[in-house]
């Protein structure tokens, strides 16, 4: 039996209005996504591939045409349901970190789930289990205006994964860094791509970028003109060196060696996701409330 893609995109077209003049931002898009893949959307700014991203999102309705996702057609879904979609399958990045500065590090990766209604013990649990993931333990208790852009960006990339999402969207995410700090986040991006198994849509107009692509859709004027697969995707070894060899260990700065440290990596489920996500640690605390806690 053929392998069902996890996005599946039927002649998606999209139209604005501004003021009297009507933009085509999406045309006639059609394609088709796979559990595990590290996708590229790539193109010059304007192409429409931010568009594209936001409607996988389910921020905007299509104009014609549909999006499933695992089967499930986005545009039959009402608002709560489009809200749970975001909050529970999508994990999000864009080029701003978007982070609460009134709110300290694990109170800004934990809050997705209080919306969840998810208890504080375990929320606090699960943004600590990721920190220590991307390497920010000991930056837990700090502001995000205490950090550098480049941590500030893996903060985000840890709270777009705190409900364990099928799918990671990234929007140009290393648009605000200088080059090293760019280099870690698309390290953090590729491992957790090849150690966990989740779809990564890397959006980008960055050439060097398309060497991590398992396929690369080429966007212009609203278009996917092409589509590439490479055979030879790079990933990271050990030392954090590219390598042309998806066999390769990986690694990133200061993460555990202990996997029972390493559950926030655990691959997304295979089914619909629990309302309230929680790691194999956090399954332990049975005597915990299933309620926000001030």
């Amino acid at each position: 039996m053929a392998k069902a893609p996890v996005i599946k995109i039927n002649n998606l077209s999209k139209k604005f209005m501004l003021g009297d003049i009507e933009v085509q931002a999406l045309q006639s898009v059609s394609l088709e996504i796979y559990s595990g893949e590290f996708i590229v959307f790539f193109g010059v700014s304007g192409c429409g591939k931010s568009t594209l991203m936001s409607m996988i999102a389910g921020l905007q309705p299509p104009s014609t045409g549909s999006i499933l996702i695992r089967g499930e057609d986005l545009a039959k879904l009402d608002s709560n349901e489009l809200a749970q979609h975001r909050r529970t399958k999508i994990g999000m990045v864009f080029q701003a970190f978007n982070l609460i500065q009134t709110m300290n590090v694990v109170e800004n990766i934990s809050l997705p789930l209080a919306f969840a209604r998810i208890s504080k013990g375990r929320r606090i649990k699960r943004a600590e289990n990721l920190l220590e993931i991307v390497g920010m333990s000991k930056y837990k208790n700090r502001a995000p205006n205490q950090l550098s852009g480049g941590q500030q960006q893996r903060i985000a990339i840890a709270r777009s994964l705190v409900a364990n999402p099928w799918i990671m969207l990234a929007d140009e995410p290393t648009g605000n860094l200088d080059s090293k700090s760019a280099d870690d986040v698309m390290r953090l991006l590729v491992s957790l791509n090849r150690k966990s198994k989740r779809t990564v849509i890397l959006i980008t107009h960055n050439p060097d970028y398309l060497q991590f692509a398992d396929r690369v859709f080429w966007m212009q004027d609203g278009k996917v003109i092409k589509v590439e697969a490479n055979a030879h995707a790079v990933t990271f070894n050990e030392k954090g060196k590219s390598s042309a060899s998806k066999a390769d260990s990986f690694s990133l700065d200061n993460e555990s060696k202990d996997e029972s440290k390493s559950e926030a990596l655990e691959e997304p489920p295979a089914e619909k996701p629990e309302t309230a996500p929680a790691t194999p640690k956090e399954t332990e605390n049975k005597e915990e409330e299933a309620e926000v806690k001030n």
